[in-house]
């Protein structure tokens, strides 16, 4: 019997964690005309602005900037990012927006695997939800 109602609490520690954040309430339901990307590694940048221009026109020197920032943990022993966060994710991907350099929106999401463009879907469409975007 015990073990029957352990199985749902370890089937809901398996789920994807995305964490959000709105930091400027008055931008909740304004459309977004035009945003740029900034991210430093170029093969997630190159992937992440096939899947944002589904969302959103991009414009390079948009007042609109969307910061995109990953990690990933290798799975090793020695790896004290895999031992100070929750060691069954294999790294995060986060999405800043802002505007005028002051930060708007965040969220982050936990995943398993490697960084893919379903991730960023993920992380357009929550951001969509939060603003009330179009």
């Amino acid at each position: 019997m015990k073990l029957f109602l352990l199985i749902p609490f370890l089937l809901l520690g398996c789920e994807d964690k995305t964490f959000t954040r709105i930091y400027q309430k008055e931008q909740v339901g304004k459309a977004i005309p035009a945003l740029s990307v900034s991210e430093n590694n170029q093969t997630i940048k190159t992937m992440a602005e096939k899947v944002i221009q589904e969302y959103f026109t991009l414009q390079v020197g948009a007042a609109y900037v969307l910061e995109i920032e990953g990690s990933s943990y290798p799975k090793k022993c020695n790896n004290p990012n895999a031992t100070a966060y929750d060691a069954t994710y294999d790294g995060y991907m986060r999405l800043t927006l802002l505007k005028n350099m002051k930060r708007l929106y965040m969220c982050q999401k936990d995943y398993h695997g490697d960084v893919t463009p379903d991730i960023i879907h993920d992380l357009l469409q929550q951001m969509k939800k939060d603003l009330a975007l179009p």
